[in-house]
């Protein structure tokens, strides 16, 4: 172990997965569905459980990439707010909630190139 010369950043991101992880039970136990259509070098999936609603999207691309993403598959309705709760990139990844509104049963998001993104459906 690296004592004294910790990456401080690499074990904040560990805290804010290891905390994004113990707050949403589906990411445990939920259900998963893979979303079929993802282009290629991209990945996205649905893990769902009650009102615990998740999609995770990844982007393998050596660019930045937009899809629209069929959130209606994890149950999500027109009209609710799907929140980006992380993002990862190559050199940084940022836990600001980011808004997204369902609209014709999907979400529209860009991802930067190499970079991965978690959005839970935003319950009050």
């Amino acid at each position: 172990y690296p004592w004294g010369h910790e990456d401080l950043e690499l074990i904040e991101f560990y805290r804010d997965a290891i905390r994004i992880h113990k707050e949403n039970k589906a990411l445990k136990v939920g259900s998963f569905i893979g979303l079929t259509g993802a282009p290629n070098g991209t990945l996205v999936f649905g893990r769902f459980l009650g009102n615990n609603r998740l999609i995770t999207v990844v982007n393998h691309n050596p660019f930045e990439f937009t899809m629209d993403i069929p959130v209606w598959l994890v149950n999500v309705p027109d009209g609710s707010i799907m929140e980006r709760i992380m993002l990862s990139e190559a050199e940084l990844y940022n836990v600001g909630k980011i808004p997204y509104e369902v609209a014709d049963k999907h979400i529209k998001v860009s991802l930067p190139a190499h970079s991965a993104a978690i959005f839970r459906m935003k319950t009050d």
